[in-house]
């Protein structure tokens, strides 16, 4: 059996080794490539498979948790420790882990950060419209991964478009042809008018309202809507070289 001395004792060994690695594979997709011809050459499974050695082996990248013996991805304990230190494992853990509660709760207190960690939640949170919502503040997926009877919430979608605009990217047909919903989102995020209604790309208020926060959003409008005076107006106060650019080449018209 390793001690935790000895460990500590190989572990600098493995840091030099490892860093001079890391400098040699500056192409990340070579590095992963070769990562595992060097765990072969360099750590024992006597290391792989002692949760110590684990810990430590994390702190120098989370492509480690993949070569870790089942008995320890498999421990309930350590993937909630290991999770609480170093978040960025939670997409590595197995489906049949991630599930357990402890688990879960970590997920959803990381989630205000990452929003596409919902994905990774069960069912009933993901029906949580608190938890939800808080997912959807960082990440418009969060409306993606939402539990259908969330999705099809007009007054949840209303909260969702408040709090992010880009879920307009995930709204099913009818609430994309909802003006009121498509306005609240473009106010909250001018680049939402990317994923409008078609009918509403010619709304004069709803571009109005989105290029007068972003003048750039406007390239994502109906172009003929650029001539009319209140766009023109915004336009022109832009003093914006790339939509000077928009008008000379699709309208040949100087601001």
């Amino acid at each position: 059996m390793i001690d935790n001395n000895e460990i500590d004792a190989v572990i600098e060994n493995y840091k030099i080794n490892y860093e001079k690695f890391c400098i040699e594979m500056e192409d990340p997709q070579l590095f992963e490539e070769l990562f595992d011809l060097w765990v072969k050459n360099w750590i024992s499974e006597d290391l792989l498979s002692n949760e110590y050695f684990a810990f430590k082996a994390l702190e120098l990248t989370n492509l480690f948790y993949d070569k870790f013996d089942i008995s320890i991805k498999n421990d309930i304990a350590f993937n909630v420790k290991a999770l609480t230190q170093y978040p960025y494992i939670v997409h590595q853990i197995s489906n049949e882990i991630i599930q357990n509660d402890l688990i879960q709760q970590l997920i959803i207190k990381y989630i205000s950060l990452d929003g596409n960690l919902i994905r990774l939640l069960n069912s009933e949170n993901r029906k949580n419209q608190d938890i939800v919502l808080n997912a959807i503040e960082s990440s418009e997926y969060g409306y993606k991964y939402a539990d259908i009877s969330l999705q099809h919430n007009l007054e949840f979608a209303e909260k969702a478009c408040t709090l992010n605009g880009m879920v307009l990217h995930f709204f099913p047909n009818e609430f994309l042809e909802n003006r009121m919903l498509n306005m609240i989102a473009v106010k909250q995020n001018p680049i939402a008018l990317k994923y409008i209604h078609p009918d509403f790309k010619s709304d004069i208020e709803m571009v109005c309202a989105a290029i007068s926060k972003n003048i750039n959003s406007l390239v994502y409008s109906d172009i003929k809507i650029w001539q009319h005076e209140d766009i023109l107006l915004l336009a022109k106060q832009s003093n914006s070289d790339y939509i000077q650019s928009l008008y000379t080449k699709f309208l040949n018209v100087e601001l």
